[in-house]
């Protein structure tokens, strides 16, 4: 899928700025919480390293 580079922009901040909450969250939260915060984080970065090789590729 073809994506404009100010697209690209703004989904790079929109992005990190959900990075930044899970990251706070992840300071004062129960332990269970903190589970699924991570949980979440590590399928993000997953996310990201797919659509990297994709681009790379393709």
């Amino acid at each position: 899928m073809f994506s404009c580079t100010p697209c690209r922009t703004i989904k790079g901040a929109f992005d990190m700025s959900i990075d930044r909450f899970i990251i706070k969250k992840l300071d004062n939260c129960h332990e269970q919480t903190r589970i699924n915060l991570v949980k979440l984080f590590q399928l993000r970065i997953q996310r990201a390293e797919k659509a990297e090789n994709n681009h790379k590729t393709g």
